[in-house]
């Protein structure tokens, strides 16, 4: 579980005699983003959007590292900068004019270890809005929405694209939006907590044909 920016586990003890417990601290790391156009060109000027399982950890309108330098010196290579960044899965979104006209890519990134440092590179290229909504059984069997579950989308090599989680208000409750995602084949999971459920489906985006018909994402009890 996630409280701010800190990490721990919920324990249950029975009482039935001692029980020992080991806790590892999570490492914290610095990421790098390089952010080109369609034309190899770098960028220094975007927004850029950090998020780990859903829940902002870092977001800015961003010219460089944090705000305004270049990091380096004249002729080294450049890049967007994010210190203290706790170990985990996040997804980073950047979006930016180009041409007058604004575009967006996101990828993915696992940081762990312990003090790490990581590099992800982004190419801006028209990209589609992925929404959709988790249930808690197929629709035609009356599935309810599930409101909180994690969303992950995976591309091919199993890396996360985009992370969300799944809305708790009432007039979208279960549903989620993944913006930004380029065209190409994912794996859509879902996981409720709360329940244990899991769920998966795979997508082919197409930016061509602009954003996808909204998708609906059935849970599962684990092994069912």
């Amino acid at each position: 579980l996630y409280a701010g920016d800190r990490a721990f586990q919920e324990l249950y003890f029975s009482g039935l005699g001692d029980q020992s417990v080991t806790l590892a601290m999570l490492g914290r790391h610095i990421l790098r983003v390089h952010l080109f156009d369609a034309a190899g060109q770098r960028l220094d000027e975007a927004w850029l959007s950090v998020v780990r399982q859903g829940k902002p950890a870092l977001e800015r309108q961003a010219e460089t590292v944090w705000d305004t330098e270049f990091s380096g010196g004249p002729n080294d290579p450049r890049w967007f900068e994010f210190e203290d960044l706790w170990s985990g899965d996040y997804s980073v979104t950047a979006t930016a004019l180009v041409d007058g006209a604004a575009q967006s890519v996101s990828g993915g990134v696992t940081l762990g270890g312990d003090g790490t440092e990581a590099d992800l590179t982004l190419t801006l290229a028209p990209t589609v809005t992925l929404r959709g909504t988790v249930l808690d059984g197929a629709a035609d069997a009356g599935g309810r929405p599930v409101t909180g579950a994690e969303i992950t989308l995976r591309d091919a090599l199993g890396l996360p694209a985009g992370t969300a989680v799944t809305s708790v208000e009432m007039a979208t409750q279960g549903q989620f939006a993944l913006p930004a995602v380029r065209t190409g084949r994912y794996t859509l999971e879902a996981q409720d907590f709360a329940t244990g459920q899991r769920g998966a489906l795979s997508v082919d985006l197409d930016a061509a044909a602009g954003d996808p018909a909204p998708v609906a994402l059935a849970l599962e009890e684990l092994g069912s």
